[in-house]
């Protein structure tokens, strides 16, 4: 019994939902996910809640499933959980235009149970859903440039070509499918930065579809050129006018300028602020291990394995990629987001990576039936199967880890509500604590500091001080803050959402 491509893409989303819904986060993991978790209730970017650019779009989607769940990590969770199941179908739509569809249904299966892919969906973080709608705007724009490439003919002219076989159109259709693609993603790109702003670098995939289009067939249809326009202004528009009409254009701007500022200069982990050898490893650390699923703390013989078909199907690839407009598509969406993320994003943290990994895991897929043409069937049966097995073991190892464990800044609260009161404690501790205990503890004397010599000066400038004074460091390199303050504890944060030490320590000053 053969199944249609349609119905193979249903099944494969049904599976990855109900796997995602399976281990879906059950706490806020970090600084983000609480100035989300405040957005929800109180949406207010000069209180970071949440920061600029205040993720509208995302904000939105989760206050639906708030109004289903009525919990506040449920509903940061399931649009990522949803959406990325929901990507299956774009991905493999895209995948089968640009390739085959048994390139498609690989290309969907490797998906599903890649690590990266996996985890980043049951956080309740912003990053799944931003990639649903990019991945959409590209099937649509490479429909597009299919499109511009599509040469009408005299009526009765017999010429087929593999393009005209995709689509049986005759010219009055073809202009009107053009504008019709053009808007569509320019549509879904407009709303996808209002999901993730940072996703900004595919503007350029934007300006190239228009660009490559209006070259073909600008002499034929110069309206399907301001449908591109026309889509990203009311994709765009979808959000920011309510922004604009909820923040003001005026403190807009003013938030915009003060956080593009601090993040290349001050805590956005941009090459200015975080460079240098420690940079490169985790980029490399965040590709191979975090976005593959290669392992590194345990090898063994069988750890070798996913990195030696991953390499060898890359090969394939890259040997047989198809020449023209799919390869000038794939540089057009692979290149500036990976200038953005060496030279602009936050090395350490591997979610950056995600909107990169369906065009790899394309490339990987299609090597593999690249090798199945080349050494037969056998041999691509036996690479495809133990690529699939070991890299959804390390999957599920990972994300079973993450849905058993407890955040270090949570399990810091748990510790100082059970030990201490907050009567007679005071806490110093970094910017992202605060957070927590803003949201969780708000009860509490917390003051937000950068160093020592912050604690010294408002223990100094307080009338009176509590008995109990409390600091938290973060990271495992930092040494003790003061000789008067002794260690009480440590605890370890989950290694799988950032490339640098995630542990919080509690300290106790003597008197």
């Amino acid at each position: 019994m053969k199944f249609s491509f349609k119905a193979k893409l249903t099944s494969l989303f049904f599976i990855c939902l109900l796997l995602r819904l399976f281990f879906a986060g059950q706490y806020l993991d970090n600084e983000d996910s609480i100035n989300f978790a405040m957005g929800l209730h109180d949406y207010d970017l000069s209180l970071l809640q949440p920061h600029f650019p205040g993720y509208p779009v995302y904000i939105f989607l989760s206050s639906l499933f708030f109004t289903l769940f009525h919990n506040d990590v449920a509903a940061l969770v399931m649009p990522g959980v949803f959406f990325s199941s929901l990507t299956i179908f774009p991905l493999s739509f895209l995948t089968r235009r640009l390739f085959t569809e048994k390139t498609a249904i690989l290309t969907a299966v490797l998906y599903i149970v890649n690590p990266l892919c996996w985890i980043q969906s049951e956080r309740p973080a912003s990053d799944s859903t931003g990639v649903f709608f990019i991945i959409l705007s590209a099937q649509f724009f490479f429909s597009a440039f299919s499109i511009a490439g599509y040469k009408t003919y005299p009526l009765g002219h017999k010429k087929i070509t593999s393009v005209s076989q995709s689509f049986p159109f005759g010219k009055k259709e073809v202009n009107s499918y053009g504008g019709y693609y053009l808007f569509l993603g320019s549509l879904f790109l407009g709303i996808g930065l209002g999901v993730r702003l940072s996703y900004f670098p595919f503007i350029f995939l934007w300006l190239g579809t228009l660009s490559y289009y209006a070259f073909h067939r600008i002499h034929l249809e110069a309206n399907c050129i301001f449908s591109g326009v026309a889509g990203l202004f009311a994709g765009t528009g979808l959000w920011f006018i309510p922004q604009i009409y909820n923040t003001g254009l005026g403190p807009f701007f003013y938030h915009a300028l003060f956080f593009t500022k601090g993040h290349f200069t001050d805590w956005g982990g941009s090459v200015f602020t975080f460079g240098g050898w420690e940079r490169v490893l985790c980029f490399l650390r965040s590709f191979w291990e975090y976005g593959l699923g290669a392992w590194r703390h345990k090898f063994s013989y069988f750890s070798g394995i996913p990195p030696i078909i991953i390499t060898l199907s890359v090969y394939f690839a890259f040997r047989y990629f198809p020449s023209g407009s799919k390869r000038f598509f794939c540089v057009l969406y692979a290149i500036p987001y990976t200038l953005w993320i060496i030279f602009g994003q936050n090395a350490a943290h591997p979610r950056h990576l995600l909107p990169l990994l369906p065009l790899i895991l394309m490339c990987v897929a299609f090597g593999l039936w690249k090798l199945y043409e080349v050494w037969g069937k056998k041999l691509f049966m036996i690479f495809a199967a133990s690529l699939i097995v070991f890299t959804s073991t390390r999957s599920f190892t990972t994300v079973l880890q993450y849905r058993r464990s407890i955040p270090a800044p949570t399990q810091l609260l748990q510790y100082v509500e059970t030990h201490y009161k907050n009567t007679s404690a005071r806490i110093y501790c970094g910017p992202e604590e605060k957070r927590f205990f803003d949201y969780y503890l708000p009860q509490w004397d917390v003051r937000c500091i950068r160093d020592v010599a912050d604690i010294h000066f408002d223990l100094q400038s307080s009338l009176m001080n509590p008995e109990t004074i409390l600091i938290v460091w973060k990271g495992k390199k930092i040494p003790q803050p003061d000789a008067r303050f002794s260690r009480i504890i440590a605890f370890e944060g989950y290694p799988h959402v950032s490339c640098l030490d995630e542990d919080i320590s509690l300290y106790k000053l003597q008197k």
